[in-house]
């Protein structure tokens, strides 16, 4: 499937539990100086743990938590470019993730996508989350067959 196929199943998935889904380019709303304490955070964390590069785990964590906080710096600034840069970046390093570790990652994500749309809306109004209502299918055996695995 294309990334936009993939877009196009995470856009249902929002529409199922009442998440935002934006018409146009946007920044997302919320607390920006809350998002500014989270950003610096992140960013301490990612600095210290970024010198390990003999831990490969730790390493590739790091990458990721310094495109977060680029992520919410980029909203504190009110800057879509910069959003935008740093959403790529978010991208990439997940998706080099599953080259580092030769992950099915297509595969699983459709497991997962498939998962997701057997829950409900959240009670918590503008979660973000779905929740695991009696018809919810847990992806994790099928996840586990198709790394041949036996649980």
């Amino acid at each position: 499937m294309s990334l936009e196929s993939h877009l196009t199943t995470v856009r249902t998935f929002h529409q199922l539990i009442g998440e935002r889904i934006a018409s146009q380019p946007s920044l997302l709303p919320g607390d920006r100086e809350e998002a500014n304490q989270m950003a610096k955070e992140l960013r301490t964390i990612s600095t210290r743990f970024s010198e390990h590069t003999e831990n490969k785990l730790v390493c590739r964590a790091a990458m990721a938590i310094e495109e977060l906080s680029e992520w919410l710096a980029a909203h504190v600034q009110e800057d879509l470019v910069e959003a935008t840069d740093a959403l790529a970046d978010r991208l990439f390093v997940l998706l080099g993730d599953g080259v580092a570790t030769g992950l099915p990652v297509e595969a699983a994500f459709e497991l997962v996508s498939k998962s997701n749309h057997t829950k409900l809306a959240s009670k918590l109004s503008g979660s973000g989350k779905g929740v695991k209502g009696d018809g919810y299918e847990c992806p994790k055996e099928r996840i586990a067959q198709l790394l041949g695995i036996t649980r």
